[in-house]
C-alpha cells in the first residue's frame, strides 16, 4: 500500500503551536507565520540562528523564484486557489525581510525578497490560466488583481471599508489618535471558506492576518481597541481571536451572541432590551437589534 502522503503509524504530539504565535527552544525565539499554498496546512518559521535572521520554509517556494510543484496549485478539480494563497504567504514573508530561507527541497534561498518579487508576476500569469474561485469570485475583477488582499477605501475621515473582494465585508472606525473600532473581521478572500464537496475534509477557518499593514501604515492605526461583531457567522468573527492575542483587542457582543461566542470570557456584553447608546473615543454610536436577522444579529448607526 501506497502510504507516501498519509502517516505510516501515529505520531504523538508533545505540544501544539497556533499560527501567528512564538514558541521557545532554549536560547531560540521561533515565530510561526501560516503559509497556505504548496498545502493547507503549512508553516513559516521565523527565527535567529548565529545573529541572522532566516525562514524555515517547507514547500513555499525554491530558489530564483519558483513554485516547488505546479500541482499543488489545485486545492479542487479545476480550481488554482493555491495560486493566491501562495501569493499571500510570500508576500507575508517578504515583510519579514530575512537574511536566507531553507525551504525542505532544495538549495537553500539566498535572494529572498528578490526571489519573491521575481515569483510574483508568475503567480499572476498563472491565475489567467483557470478561474480561481476565491477573490475574484462573482465579482468582476479578473483572478490575477485580486491574488493580494483589497485596498481598504475611505467612506469618510473617519470610517473605512475593507474593499471589494474580501470573503465579508468589515468596516473600521478612526479615532483621529491612533486607535481603531472594527465592525466585524473575518477571512480576507472567498477562498478561504473551503466550501464545496471537494473541501468538506478540510478545516475552513485557518485564519490569516490581512489589512493590519494597511492600517498602520496608510492610517496611522497603533492600536485596535474594539471589535464589534454584527452576527456569529464564522466569515465575520473568525478573525476575532487573532486580534484578541495580538492586540488585547476587546470583543463588545449583543447577549445572545456573547452566549455562543463564549460567554465564559466575554470583554463585554451588550444586553440590547432597548435601543443602546455607546461612545467609543469620538464616535457616538446606537446599538438597534436587527428584525429578520434572529437574535444575534444587530445594527450600528452613528449619530451626526
Amino acid at each position: 500500500m501506497n502510504t507516501f502522503f498519509s502517516l505510516g503509524e501515529n505520531i504523538s504530539i508533545d505540544a501544539t503551536l497556533e499560527d501567528h504565535s512564538t514558541f521557545v527552544w532554549k536560547d531560540h525565539q521561533i515565530r510561526v507565520i501560516p503559509a497556505k499554498g504548496h498545502t493547507y496546512g503549512m508553516v513559516s518559521l521565523i527565527t535567529r540562528v548565529d545573529g541572522q535572521k532566516v525562514a524555515f520554509t517547507g514547500d513555499q517556494m525554491s530558489t530564483g523564484g519558483n513554485l516547488y510543484q505546479l500541482h499543488a496549485m489545485e486545492y479542487a478539480y479545476g480550481d488554482l486557489a493555491g495560486v493566491e494563497f501562495t501569493m499571500q504567504s510570500v508576500l507575508a514573508l517578504n515583510k519579514e525581510n530575512v537574511s536566507i530561507a531553507y525551504p525542505s527541497h532544495g538549495e537553500a534561498i539566498s535572494e529572498v525578497n528578490a526571489d519573491i518579487e521575481r515569483l510574483e508576476p508568475k503567480l499572476e500569469k498563472l491565475a489567467n490560466i483557470s478561474r480561481l474561485f476565491t477573490s475574484g469570485w462573482n465579482t468582476g475583477f479578473e483572478d490575477w488583481k485580486t491574488l493580494r488582499e483589497s485596498k481598504l477605501e475611505k467612506i469618510s475621515d473617519h470610517l473605512l471599508w475593507a474593499g471589494p473582494y474580501t470573503c465579508s465585508n468589515f468596516y473600521v472606525v478612526l479615532s483621529g489618535s491612533g486607535h481603531a473600532m472594527l465592525i466585524d473581521y473575518g477571512l480576507s478572500s472567498p477562498g478561504h471558506l473551503h466550501f464545496g464537496n471537494d473541501h468538506s475534509g478540510m478545516r475552513a477557518l485557518r485564519f490569516v492576518e490581512h489589512h493590519i499593514d494597511q492600517l498602520r501604515d496608510d492610517y496611522g492605526v497603533q492600536q485596535i481597541e474594539l471589535v464589534v461583531p454584527t452576527h456569529i457567522h464564522d466569515d465575520h468573527i473568525c478573525g476575532i481571536p487573532f486580534l484578541q492575542r495580538k492586540f488585547g483587542t476587546e470583543c463588545w457582543a449583543l447577549d445572545c451572541v456573547a452566549e455562543v461566542m463564549g460567554r465564559q470570557h466575554p470583554s463585554e456584553c451588550l444586553d440590547v432590551t432597548d435601543p443602546l447608546h455607546l461612545a467609543v473615543n469620538r464616535s457616538n454610536l446606537n446599538v438597534l437589534k436587527t428584525s429578520g436577522g434572529g437574535r444575534a444579529a444587530f445594527s450600528l448607526t452613528q449619530n451626526r
